[in-house]
């Protein structure tokens, strides 16, 4: 095997292009903790920081829910830096600066909790620095755009003359009679949305034969997207586009559904063609469909049973949206992600809007293992010949030396064609990260740096995002760039680099891929 010309500069280049991510450990050390303050949803909440010092809030949250924490300091002498960790008191997340030096606030938006429990949310001034600031726990994106406690009788209108409505005492009270009626309430603001984060609370709700409640998503004149449950405890999802209905997901239980609950929330998160849907918080499955992709409006449908006399009326309360976080109109690509299982991975990129929803898993190996003496490229193809173009794959990668610890590093096969012609992800044992190709004897340099901080480390988790030309790099959950190559399909597997001649095993566990629809 020839030694790619990659390989025979490498060492050299570790001395040259060394970035420091040191920052997180300097200040942190010596800092005292304060005692664990409370988030509460959508509550504009303040804290002031002295010098060295962390404050620490805590909040409940369930398994896949969806949740975004901003904080903005308010004194121009503090540049806060938050990082969250999960019960295990483990971080899943850090961020500093949303766009420096223009926006140096940190934003967790729109990650995925791993798993029900209580979490804390500490804050810290970069070297130092100290000053007020506010926190936000919010439900979805990082942008209120509505939130309504029914306080405004005008604010609201309905599509059918059958459909009573009443606003009073922080509440809005519908109710209608009928043969399986249907009517809508929406806002009487021209707001539109295409992603967002749509919730209600049902605070009472009582039918003659049952009934049916829910939200509607991107209303475009008589088209619509409908999510809702009923009085027996099943949901459903639904297109309408005049007097046509499309059943996208029908009835179904979930076991967070009480049948003949009567008190409950419900929400939906829309992103391109996917929806999430949440009952009392809590997840209950995606639906896929790209019919109504530009805005729209949200509201609420109330619906009478397929009987003969029926009536429903409801109350709700709490009606709020949220939409993605923007700087000068441009979404916020995240730098850190929460990392789980690999459906939590790809929950996680799409809820964030790196990927478009809608995908299989056809590859998942537990584990695998690659050894060489040799110097250069050992590739070991997964997937039995299959070829890929647009997919995320992700690993845990470890790096075992039996001999003298020379430089080596373990990766992920990208758009391999033969030997000579493939993509490589890589860490190496010295805390150097980067992906190259491989055209011929000839590597390009490609996105490569070092974080000496993860020399040595016991394992490594790497995740690619491979969207036709472009790759997206995270390594330990942190984004590390992008690589811009031309678009190919081609195999995919697990890769070990020798530097030199040295005895090196690669240990691999939880390689997967998902193929992006």
């Amino acid at each position: 095997m020839s030694t790619p010309k990659l390989f025979h500069n490498h060492t050299w280049r570790h001395m040259y292009r060394i970035i420091i991510c040191l920052s997180l450990a300097v200040i942190t050390f010596g800092m005292q903790a304060q005692s664990n303050q409370t988030l509460s949803r959508f509550e504009l909440q303040t804290g002031e920081l002295s010098a060295n010092t962390t404050d620490s809030w805590a909040f409940d949250a369930l398994a896949d829910e969806v949740l975004t924490i901003r904080v903005e300091a308010t004194d121009t002498t503090l540049d806060p830096i938050m990082v969250i960790r999960d019960p295990n008191n483990t971080i899943i997340f850090r961020n500093d600066d949303l766009a420096y030096p223009n926006n140096v606030n940190p934003l967790a938006e729109a990650i995925t909790i791993p798993r029900t429990g209580n979490y804390t949310v500490e804050i810290t001034g970069f070297a130092g620095t100290s000053g007020a600031y506010t926190i936000q726990l919010l439900l979805g994106y990082g942008a209120l755009v509505r939130s309504d406690t029914f306080d405004n009788p005008s604010s609201w209108a309905t599509d059918s003359d059958l459909l009573e409505n009443t606003i009073a005492d922080g509440q809005l009270a519908l109710s209608i009679e009928g043969l399986q009626e249907n009517g809508l309430i929406t806002p009487n603001s021209t707001n539109t949305f295409e992603d967002f984060f749509a919730q209600v609370e049902v605070t009472a709700i009582d039918g003659r034969n049952g009934w049916e409640t829910g939200i509607i998503i991107r209303q475009q004149d008589d088209a619509y997207y409908q999510f809702g449950v009923n009085s027996i405890g099943t949901w459903q999802f639904s297109l309408i586009e005049g007097e046509s209905r499309q059943i996208l997901r029908d009835y179904v239980p979930h076991p967070a559904i009480v049948p003949g609950e009567t008190t409950f929330t419900l929400g939906v998160l829309a992103n391109e063609g996917g929806f999430d849907v949440f009952y009392n918080q809590q997840f209950m499955g995606q639906v896929t469909d790209s019919i109504l992709l530009s805005g729209g409006k949200s509201g609420i449908y109330l619906q009478t049973a397929n009987a003969i006399g029926g009536a429903v009326s409801a109350q709700y309360d709490n009606f709020i949206i949220t939409s993605p976080f923007t700087i000068n109109d441009e979404p916020i690509f995240p730098d850190n992600l929460v990392v789980g299982t690999p459906q939590q991975i790809v929950q996680e990129l799409e809820r964030r809007r790196v990927i478009a929803p809608d995908g299989n898993l056809p590859l998942n190996v537990p584990e695998s293992f690659v050894d060489s003496r040799t110097p250069g490229v050992v590739q070991q193809p997964l997937g039995r010949g299959a070829t890929f173009t647009n997919f995320v794959m992700g690993t845990t990668a470890a790096i075992i030396q039996n001999a003298r610890p020379d430089l080596a590093a373990c990766g992920l096969l990208l758009q391999s064609t033969d030997e000579n012609d493939y993509v490589v992800a890589f860490v190496d044992n010295a805390g150097g990260y980067g992906i190259s190709s491989r055209n011929g004897d000839i590597f390009d340099e490609g996105l490569f740096n070092i974080n000496p901080e993860w020399a040595n480390n016991a394992e490594y988790n790497l995740i690619v995002v491979v969207l036709e030309d472009l790759m997206h790099l995270y390594v330990n959950s942190q984004y590390m760039g992008r690589y811009m190559v031309s678009a190919q399909d081609g195999q995919v597997g697990n890769v070990l680099i020798n530097f030199e001649a040295t005895e090196t095993s690669c240990e691999f566990s939880d390689t997967w891929l998902w193929q992006l629809n």
